[in-house]
This record gives structure tokens, C-alpha cells and sequence, in this order.
């Protein structure tokens, strides 16, 4: 029950902290560019999200559950194999989508923000949760928040 206590709480500063570091990122990045240097930011973050979550496809539940279970079968490389092919598909996705976008500093900010898709693909949140280890979450979550991590 203490491990148990200790990773909840461990999680929850790291939202809280991720939560924070963003806000006052936003906040930053807001007083310091124009209105539609901002909106272009906003642009460029909302496809990387929408991105991460289609190359996450749930690959991270999956992984958490296997190595909870210490099911060997589902090995750490494969749910990482899996979410390269699909960061790399979602890569693929947006630069074709992104022909049809005129404005080209828009292009190229998006592609700028797309590129985070691929390292994303080798994060193991999902392993050190299901092992239980969420200290490694505490750190990398917060650092999220202020945009020195890539999305996730």
C-alpha cells in the first residue's frame, strides 16, 4: 500500500508540475510574439498533439498492462517498433496534408512541431508504470510543461 501512495503522489505532482510549466510557457510565449506569430505556435502544437495521439494508438495501455503482468511475450521493442511505425506514418500524414496549406511559414512551423514525433516514439512511460518505477515520470513530465521535452 505505501508503493502504492508513493506512485500516486509521484504522479500527480508530476501532472501538476507539467500543468504549471506549461501554463507559464503559454503565458511567456503570449507577452513575448504577436497575435499571429502566437496562433501559429497554437497551430503547431494542436496537429503535434493530435499526431502524438494517433502514434500512440494505445500502444502505451497496452505496454503497461503487459509489463505489469511480466508478461514476457510483449517485449519493450515491439511497443517501441510500433509507435516508430506510427509516428513515422503520422509524419508521413501531415507533410501530405500540409501541400495543401499556402501559407507557407505555417508549413514549415508544423513540420517544425512534427519532427518531436519520432524521438516521442522512444519514451517509456509506460514501461516504468507498469514496473511501478514512476519516479522517471516525476522528471520528465514537468520538463513536458515547458516545451524542453518533446509531446506526450
Amino acid at each position: 500500500m505505501k508503493q502504492l501512495s508513493k506512485n500516486a503522489i509521484s504522479i500527480i505532482l508530476s501532472d501538476a508540475g507539467r500543468r504549471v510549466l506549461g501554463f507559464f510557457t503559454i503565458a511567456l510565449l503570449a507577452r513575448r510574439l504577436a497575435p499571429s506569430d502566437f496562433g501559429l505556435i497554437t497551430i503547431g502544437f494542436t496537429v503535434l498533439s493530435y499526431a502524438t495521439m494517433l502514434a500512440a494508438g494505445g500502444l502505451g495501455a497496452i505496454g503497461i498492462r503487459a509489463v505489469a503482468r511480466g508478461e514476457s511475450s510483449l517485449e519493450g521493442s515491439s511497443v517501441i517498433g510500433a509507435r516508430l511505425v506510427n509516428s513515422i506514418i503520422a509524419f508521413l500524414l501531415i507533410g501530405v496534408s500540409l501541400i495543401f496549406i499556402a501559407n507557407r511559414l505555417t508549413t514549415i512551423l508544423v513540420l517544425c512541431f512534427s519532427v518531436s514525433l519520432i524521438p516521442n516514439a522512444f519514451l517509456l512511460d509506460w514501461y516504468f508504470q507498469g514496473t511501478r518505477r514512476t519516479f522517471c515520470t516525476l522528471v520528465r513530465r514537468p520538463l513536458m510543461g515547458c516545451g524542453c521535452c518533446s509531446s506526450g
